[in-house]
């Protein structure tokens, strides 16, 4: 179901892209309003997370950004492939209006009946020899 983040009003957002967008693992969305940014603290900080860094005096300026969070070299294919991933949806249809949504699950499980189904019914035809 498309919305507008903002228009919501929450303070912060978080969502797997593996599941909901049919995206690969270990990628997701982190939204963070502009006004909420200095209370999450980060748990790691790494090169791309800091305004200034001075080693030598212990000294980490974070950035005044929602980039505060990342946290190093990422996994470029991870990217490209969740960018793959939205089009594809972008392409069907965002699943949730209930019509995408239910006709997955409801044709699968049909499916896995029917296979129980005949697998059953091969299982009798040994048994007793009939055909």
């Amino acid at each position: 179901m498309p919305f507008d983040i903002v228009e919501t009003g929450v303070d912060f957002y978080t969502s797997s892209t593996h599941k909901w967008l049919m995206g690969p693992k270990r990628t997701g969305f982190l939204y963070v309003r502009q006004g909420m940014l200095d209370t999450l603290r980060p748990v790691t900080a790494g090169a791309y997370s800091s305004e200034r860094n001075d080693i030598a005096k212990l000294d980490l300026s974070l950035h005044p950004t929602a980039q505060r969070y990342e946290y190093g070299t990422q996994n470029d294919a991870l990217f490209f492939a969740l960018g793959a991933a939205i089009d594809f949806v972008d392409t069907i249809g965002m699943p949730g209006s209930g019509s995408t949504t239910t006709r997955w699950p409801r044709s699968s499980t049909v499916g896995c009946r029917r296979s129980r189904a005949s697998r059953s019914s091969h299982r009798r035809r040994r048994r007793t020899g009939r055909r």
